[in-house]
């Protein structure tokens, strides 16, 4: 199931940003360098989906996204659909969670192509299925999408909370990171 809570407002431009879901007391922040990353990405795949994985931590109860990992090599991927390998992840995730700022696997994003960066089904099942595999440790996966807005870019945000997949508001509300 797909919940949004209109009105959302996607970020436009690069800046750091919070989310929040306020119903459920959910907040995710997103580093400068990863809209960065995201938006190489997406110019690289040019029409052709991408995605990666989030690595970041928890801090006061927040999701706090620090890096988005490019695609790794044995992943496929078309016009309008994306499989995600997992060459190298292992190795990626195991060096973050040695670093002295321990950091460890928080969701996932993707490229699409369309203007709108809704979430298709596969990605909502792929977000599910993450929130009930205890390989991942990770209850309530973050998912972004990133698409092409006129002459910029539009990210929108989305977390599994009770088995839905919720897109999170822009907030106003500092998150402190550090």
């Amino acid at each position: 199931m797909l919940v949004s809570c209109r009105p959302c407002y996607p970020l436009l431009s690069p800046m750091r940003q919070q989310f929040e879901l306020r119903e459920h007391n959910h907040r995710v922040a997103v580093e400068d360098s990863v809209y960065e990353t995201l938006i190489d990405a997406a110019r690289t795949a040019k029409k052709r989906e991408t995605g990666g994985i989030l690595i970041g931590r928890y801090v006061d109860g927040a999701a706090v996204i620090e890096i988005a990992t490019s695609s790794p090599r044995d992943s496929k991927r078309g016009y309008d659909w994306f499989e995600r390998g997992s060459d190298g992840l292992e190795a990626t995730l195991k060096e973050h969670w040695d670093a002295p700022t321990r950091r460890y696997y928080v969701g996932e994003w993707h490229f699409h192509p369309a203007p709108d960066g809704s979430p298709s089904w596969q990605d909502a099942n792929q977000m599910f299925q993450v929130a009930e595999d205890s390989r991942y440790d990770c209850t309530q996966p973050v998912l972004v999408i990133v698409s092409p807005h006129e002459e910029t870019w539009l990210f929108r945000i989305f977390l599994v909370v009770d088995k839905s997949l919720h897109e999170l508001a822009a907030s106003k509300d500092p998150v402190r990171t550090t």
